[in-house]
């Protein structure tokens, strides 16, 4: 069974408050992350990409590292930031490939891609 002074302090929390149960936690009050707070934390971040926890820590007036633990330990489910993936570097003339080929459409000028006339490459067969 159970230890006796469990049972006997059992018995005398019944005496002294009438009830059993757990009494209200002591400790200062979640001020920053109250449940209000949490459910808007969940809606800036959630399904989002790029949302910098920097941004978020500065309106939720708080640091960093503690949305960063709240996004992952204070939910059932954590939330996962998802990192903004960069943009692929694009070729400074590519915007200038339709034109070029238009150009070369209209006035009946074949066009011969790299790969095959190569520069500063001897062209067999000719």
């Amino acid at each position: 069974g159970s230890p006796r002074s469990t049972i006997y302090n059992i018995i005398d929390s019944y005496l002294r408050r009438g009830s059993v149960d757990h009494k209200k936690g002591a400790g200062r009050p979640a001020s920053v992350m109250t449940p209000y707070n949490k459910r808007r934390l969940r809606r800036a971040v959630d399904h989002k990409t790029g949302v910098l926890q920097r941004r978020l820590a500065a309106r939720f007036n708080c640091d960093q590292s503690y949305i960063s633990k709240i996004l992952k330990n204070g939910y059932s489910n954590p939330i996962l930031c998802r990192k903004r993936v960069k943009a692929p570097l694009y070729k400074s003339k590519a915007h200038y490939a339709r034109r070029t080929l238009d150009f070369l459409d209209t006035n009946n000028i074949p066009y011969v891609p790299k790969d095959i006339n190569r520069p500063n490459c001897r062209n067999v067969g000719q």
